[in-house]
C-alpha cells in the first residue's frame, strides 16, 4: 500500500512541475493568408538578434500558420520583438514595419495577415 501512495505522490508532483513550467510560456500563432495567385515568400524579422528570421512560403490562394512560444508575461502584441515582415512574390518585395503590422493584422483569436494585391503594390507599401 505504501508503494501506491508514493506513486500517486510522484504523479501529482510531475503534474505540478509541468504546470509551473508551462505557465511561464505559451504558444501564440499568426496566420498568413495569401489571396493572390502567386506564391509569397514570407520572412519574419525580430528585433532581438538572438532570434533567427523565420522564412516560409505560402502558395497562391492558400494560407499558412506560424506557431511560436512566447513569455506569458509579455504584453507585446505579437511578442518576441517582431520587427518587420517581408513579403516577396518575385515581382515585388514589400517590407511591413512593426507599426504597420499592428495596423494591418486582424485578430479574431489568431493574428491574421491577409496578403492581397493591395498590400503587395510596391508603389503603396515600402
Amino acid at each position: 500500500m505504501g508503494g501506491k501512495y508514493k506513486m500517486d505522490k510522484v504523479n501529482v508532483l510531475f503534474v505540478m512541475i509541468t504546470l509551473i513550467i508551462t505557465s511561464c510560456t505559451y504558444t501564440k500563432g499568426m496566420a498568413v493568408v495569401n489571396t493572390t495567385d502567386q506564391p509569397i515568400e514570407v520572412t519574419i524579422i525580430f528585433s532581438n538578434s538572438d532570434i533567427s528570421p523565420i522564412n516560409f512560403i505560402v502558395s497562391g490562394n492558400s494560407d499558412d500558420v506560424l506557431m511560436y512560444d512566447v513569455d506569458s508575461r509579455s504584453n507585446d502584441l505579437l511578442s518576441m520583438g517582431l520587427n518587420k515582415i517581408i513579403l516577396d512574390n518575385k515581382s515585388c518585395i514589400t517590407h511591413i514595419p512593426r507599426g504597420d503590422i499592428e495596423k494591418k493584422i486582424k485578430t479574431n483569436g489568431l493574428w491574421k495577415l491577409i496578403v492581397d494585391d493591395k498590400i503587395l503594390d510596391c508603389h503603396i507599401t515600402n
